[in-house]
């Protein structure tokens, strides 16, 4: 038997061959590949969960983020667990990606918690880029969201305000949570536009919503490792957000029939000044016979439900910053308050077009915007395939993060950041996308002061 087992060493003395040449062959194929690529910088990883431990350990995520691109630039590459990712932190940089290469950067990665929340992601925020897409994205502009249609809404925004105004003077001398209250406003004001008179269980609809939101904004590991099943169920969120979704889908699901319902008995609108509703405006869209993407209940809750989450927490959010900042810095408070007695003085009844005369407040308005942005990282958006960006590859399936609540080029511009509070800044005449984008080509301060006349 000396002659099989030589033939036997042979064999696996081979096999061994083969196999440490395939593993060569696949070391340098990735090597090379990376090379070829020329990923953008990033800090060590670990093997399995990548570079989570850097985000661990106390901080919110955009400050942390921030904090990253300061070693490593302003555009980094993560590996999130089993998912991708590249951090923007320059407006130069974020204009090439949100306007250079829009389409590149389209599609929006799946959630699970998405998934659930819009029915399969049959919304607009986070439904994949296609003729779906911009069907429903003409539908918000062209019929949900058009001017005459917000317009039509001004009965209901004055109201809620003047009940909000109402239920703060009567707690005079006592402490007031503002957090609440706003956050109350906007979810009233969203909810009467979207359902009109048709919602007996609004309370319950909002609480509910809280508590999705609370659920949607967190952490859940069954994003970052997709492949791995056993997670999803494993942390209990999925299962909440469910229950929770479930009652929220009973709710829409209600209004939505009974507004068919008055629709049948020939009603004009549900809205509560008798125009039309949401609701009713896509139960018109809904029976046109043209639409290449025939639309169900579900496609309306969904893109209901996008308008509740991004109308809601973001809006209320921005004005308890404005309050706080003005709190906190009372000669920027004394000239608001001046500037709003020195246009009303004498109005018994005012509207929405005498908000555009409150140029000071207005400015304020921005300003909170820039130092406290409600949604610090932009995104996340998916590369639909493999695009250069600054000189770096950002690879297939890579998710980018545009961390706008720390732009690193902004910090350039000292004398525009406190402008607000040296002098009358009446004269600055800076739009939302200008104060993030395009002030990006401004390196000095020097040139910032010369170019909006602040000096």
């Amino acid at each position: 038997f000396p002659i099989l087992k030589m033939f036997s060493s042979l064999f696996n003395l081979v096999s061994l061959l083969l196999f440490l040449s395939s593993l060569v062959i696949i070391l340098l194929r990735k090597w090379s590949k990376n090379k070829k690529q020329r990923l953008p910088p990033g800090p060590w990883r670990l093997p399995f969960i990548g570079n989570l431990q850097h985000l661990i350990g106390g901080g919110l995520p955009h400050r942390l983020l921030r904090n990253l691109s300061q070693r490593y630039g302003p555009i980094m590459y993560l590996q999130l667990g089993q998912v991708p990712v590249v951090v923007i932190s320059s407006p130069t940089i974020a204009q090439e990606i949100l306007k250079t290469h829009d389409l590149a950067f389209a599609d929006r990665p799946q959630f699970v918690s998405t998934n659930i929340i819009f029915y399969n992601n049959k919304d607009v925020a986070f439904c994949q880029y296609g003729d779906y897409w911009r069907q429903m994205r003409k539908i918000c502009i062209v019929e949900l969201l058009s001017a005459k249609m917000v317009k039509s809404f001004s009965g209901i925004r004055q109201d809620e305000l003047s009940s909000l105004i109402s239920s703060i003077r009567s707690t005079k001398g006592s402490t007031i949570n503002m957090t609440e209250k706003v956050f109350q406003f906007t979810n009233c004001v969203t909810c009467r536009s979207a359902f009109g008179k048709i919602c007996k269980d609004r309370n319950e609809f909002i609480t509910l919503l809280k508590e999705v939101l609370v659920f949607a904004g967190g952490f859940d590991v069954a994003d970052l490792f997709p492949s791995w099943k056993l997670l999803h169920n494993i942390s209990g969120v999925k299962s909440r957000l469910v229950k929770a979704h479930q009652k929220i889908d009973a709710i829409m699901e209600n209004i939505i029939n009974e507004h068919i319902e008055n629709k049948a008995a020939g009603k004009k609108g549900n809205g509560e000044f008798g125009d039309e509703d949401l609701v009713d405006v896509f139960l018109r869209v809904k029976e046109n016979a043209e639409l290449q993407f025939p639309i169900t209940n579900d496609h309306i809750k969904a893109v209901i439900s996008d308008i509740f989450i991004a109308g809601t927490e973001t809006s209320s959010a921005t004005i308890i910053w404005a309050l706080s900042e003005l709190m906190m810095n009372p000669n920027v408070m004394a000239k608001a308050q001046s500037e709003v007695r020195q246009v009303f003085k004498g109005k018994k009844n005012y509207g929405e077009e005498d908000i555009e005369k409150l140029t000071y407040l207005n400015l304020v308005i921005k300003e909170t915007l820039r130092l406290h942005t409600p949604v610090p990282l932009i995104g996340p958006r998916e590369c639909r395939e493999n695009t250069n960006i600054d000189g770096y590859t950002i690879p297939y399936k890579a998710r980018v993060l545009v961390n706008h609540g720390h732009l690193r080029e902004i910090r350039k511009i000292g004398k525009i950041l406190n402008v607000l509070y040296q002098r009358d800044s009446r004269t600055l005449r800076l739009t939302l996308w200008e104060i993030t984008l395009s002030l990006s080509r401004l390196v000095q301060e020097e040139e910032c002061v010369q170019e909006y006349n602040l000096v």
